[in-house]
């Protein structure tokens, strides 16, 4: 999973586990808190074929409704479903490592 707060100029994605997912939220493992009514993109790849295809990625903008270190909690506010030829490395960039 990789998430970066949406509208912010931002290119750097990071990177976390997805918890628990639902149609309205989704519960991320997250290193850092975010502050709630941060509005986050999610990307995540979907390991099941959507509507023929397997590359597909869950895309969806969502805000946070509550964060602790290691936990957020979101609510989606809107959700795509992507499809894309290239892996999803090639669409985010790593963090730089000091």
């Amino acid at each position: 999973m990789h998430y970066r707060v949406a509208d912010s100029g931002n290119s750097v994605w990071g990177n976390g586990r997805t918890l628990d997912m639902s149609a309205g939220g989704v519960r991320l493992e997250i290193a850092e808190p975010i502050p709630a009514g941060t509005v986050l993109e999610i990307l995540l790849e979907w390991t099941r074929l959507y509507h023929d295809s397997e590359q597909v990625r869950f895309w969806a903008r969502a805000q946070v409704v509550r964060s602790v270190p290691g936990e957020t909690a979101a609510r989606i506010l809107r959700h795509e479903f992507r499809t894309f030829g290239a892996p999803l490395a090639a669409h985010w960039k790593r963090p730089k490592v000091a």
